[in-house]
């Protein structure tokens, strides 16, 4: 059961560091969005439910980002 744990807690551990990176990159709404999902979880060893907030904010991020780089094309 260690090993269990030791997994657990390298994945948790990931997850918490790609998250400190993206919310630095999020926008205003995006980081609100962001902690409200985070928020709304239960059970804060539960990995399945924070992976899924991390990824809607990264799918957030990426869609602003496109829409802006598209907009600056169109206006160059």
């Amino acid at each position: 059961m260690i090993h269990g744990n030791w997994h657990v807690h390298s994945i948790k551990a990931l997850i918490a560091q790609l998250s400190k990176e993206l919310y630095r990159k999020l926008d205003k709404d995006q980081k609100a969005a962001f902690l409200q999902c985070l928020d709304r979880i239960y059970d804060k060893k539960d990995l399945q439910h924070s992976a899924a907030c991390l990824i809607d904010a990264k799918d957030s991020y990426d869609e602003l980002r496109t829409f802006r780089k598209q907009k600056r094309l169109r206006y160059h």
